[in-house]
């Protein structure tokens, strides 16, 4: 198990370590895949993620960066509340990759300095903008029509 595995989720002396959580959600996937795991609201626009779509997606998606993604270093997810930062965030875990989100919100020079900081990762962008740093900071830019094609 990686380092960033064995860090505790709810504070000091908690013993929920990512790989529990990941077992937590999973077992929540097994016996309500039904039931809703994400919802959001915006503008009029509903979205939702079932617990069944959310272990089926990060079970693709996690087959793909497992293969994809640079070793060890962090995935970065550029986005904003979308069911797809979910699916990215636990098919990172999945796949035993740190996670590093980053708000589309977020200045040019604060993504760039990011991505520089990190080192060329593997980059999901889900946003319909345009990745706001320079694409060379990148290993590889996915975009949503593939996150969504390894999803499946």
């Amino acid at each position: 198990m990686s380092v960033y595995n064995q860090v505790s989720f709810y504070g000091q002396g908690s013993d929920m370590t990512a790989s529990r959580f990941l077992k937590e959600v999973s077992r929540e996937c097994r016996e309500h895949p039904d039931r809703v795991a994400y919802f959001t609201s915006r503008g009029g626009v509903s979205d939702f993620l079932t617990y069944g779509e959310l272990d089926r997606w990060s079970d693709g998606l996690a087959a793909f960066l497992r293969r994809e993604a640079p070793e060890g270093k962090p995935v970065v997810v550029y986005g904003h509340k979308s069911p797809l930062m979910l699916v990215s965030f636990f098919a990172a875990v999945k796949a035993g990759l740190p996670y590093a989100p980053i708000d589309i919100a977020y200045p040019a020079d604060r993504v760039a300095d990011i991505l520089e900081q990190i080192g060329r990762p593997l980059v999901i962008s889900l946003s319909d903008d345009p990745l706001v740093a320079d694409a060379y900071l990148a290993e590889r830019v996915l975009g949503k029509d593939e996150v969504h094609a390894a999803c499946m």
